[in-house]
């Protein structure tokens, strides 16, 4: 009985993680900068991409949710397979404690995106 059980939450744990889609962009979405030293006045994070979609995609925009990120992302069609990169410099200066700050990436031929930065100034 045991071993029954064991073999369906085995195979229920196996299904429900290769039923999630992965993301046609990007593979990590989310960045946790972890514990930053008060005095630190800007950090710059790069979120790889790669296009796997079947078609051409352009990023035709990308929206901060603080003006204290500067944010440049491909100017560039990015073919199938193609990569790129979205480079942000946040001024954490100002920062104390716990952040979190996230992009909006729009590109043609798939969903909008949010990216997602956290951490902790100390």
């Amino acid at each position: 009985m045991y071993s029954r059980l064991l073999l369906i939450a085995f195979l229920f744990l196996a299904l429900s993680a290769t039923a999630k889609p992965k993301h046609p962009l990007f593979q990590i979405t989310e960045q946790d900068l972890g514990t930053i030293t008060k005095g630190v006045e800007q950090i710059t994070i790069v979120f790889e991409l790669m296009n796997t979609t079947d078609k051409t995609i352009t990023i035709s925009a990308v929206h901060a949710s603080c003006g204290c990120m500067d944010v440049n992302y491909p100017q560039y069609p990015i073919k199938k397979q193609g990569t790129g990169k979205i480079k942000v410099t946040i001024d954490v200066n100002r920062q104390h404690g716990y952040f979190s700050k996230s992009l909006l990436v729009y590109a043609t031929n798939v969903r909008p995106t949010i990216l997602k930065i956290k951490g902790i100034i100390q």
